[in-house]
């Protein structure tokens, strides 16, 4: 994680959504999570991937200039079995595990890895108190839980792809929390005719020769 930081407090619906975080990822209900919540958490500016990984920003503590790179829109992997639309309003790739089943409660769960964009609001250090019962201890602190690095993002709500089959946009939905080591890499948008496209490093060189071989 990398500053700007600050400590504020959280909003109650952002604090609700980290709640329900946990409670996916710890098979328990978020009234169960939510009284683990801090009211404040350690928020950074950016995040940098490890092992020559992207250097990735949050909305909320960074301002981009006009003709500036925005680099707050990722890919990124997670599980999700109970919603599978949840993050399709991200301007982030996020992969995500979804249970096939999510309809049908007596059916075992059958997950399937999906693919969606987001853009990252908010980067943040978690802190759980001793007292919470599914908190992994840190090595290095025994009387202290790890943090938690999360991600907070804002899906977006997909439209029909383009020619090249690039997924496409106008608006963004709500925003989820996810693990923050889901997140892959940064994605580029063009803007065209009110729609934004989504741009991915390896789609854009295939599309191009593609098109050049034509």
């Amino acid at each position: 994680m990398i500053r700007p930081s600050r400590e504020p407090r959280i909003d109650p619906a952002l604090r609700r959504k980290i709640a329900a975080h946990l409670a996916t990822n710890y098979d328990t209900t978020a009234p169960n999570t939510l009284k683990f919540v801090p009211s404040t958490v350690t928020e950074w500016g950016k995040l940098k991937i490890l092992n020559g990984g992207d250097l990735i920003g949050s909305q909320n503590l960074n301002s981009r200039r006009s003709h500036g790179h925005d680099k707050t829109f990722v890919k990124a992997r997670a599980a999700h079995a109970n919603n599978p639309t949840t993050l399709l309003t991200t301007q982030t790739t996020v992969r995500l595990e979804v249970d096939q089943n999510h309809r049908h409660k007596n059916l075992q769960a059958v997950f399937k890895e999906q693919t969606y964009y987001g853009q990252v609001v908010h980067f943040m250090a978690l802190q759980l108190p001793p007292t919470c019962p599914f908190a992994e201890i840190d090595p290095d602190h025994p009387r202290q839980p790890r943090a938690l690095v999360l991600a907070a993002i804002a899906p977006i709500k997909p439209t029909p792809p383009n020619e090249f089959g690039m997924p496409s946009y106008m608006n963004l939905g709500p925003i989820e929390v996810v693990d923050a080591s889901t997140i892959r890499c940064v994605v580029g948008r063009v803007y065209d005719r009110r729609v934004w496209t989504i741009l991915e490093r390896g789609t854009v060189i295939q599309t191009f020769n593609t098109t050049a071989a034509a």
